[in-house]
């Protein structure tokens, strides 16, 4: 085991809540880079409607 911490609870602690992170990363990570993927493909639309939107505003100034 390494050494992160000098006391040994800590440490063993800290290992187990790495173990517990890598694990959920392993289980959701997919889902979540799929979520955020489509909420910045969402973001995206929008911020093209707006541009177009001060385009057409522009043109009418």
């Amino acid at each position: 085991m390494k050494k992160y911490y000098e006391d040994a609870g800590d440490n063993a602690a800290f290992e187990r809540f790495v173990e517990v992170l890598c694990r959920i990363i392993q289980k959701y990570g997919k889902q979540v880079l799929e979520s955020q993927n489509g909420h910045i493909e969402q973001m995206a639309d929008v911020s093209d409607g707006e541009k177009q939107n001060t385009m057409i505003e522009d043109k009418a100034a």
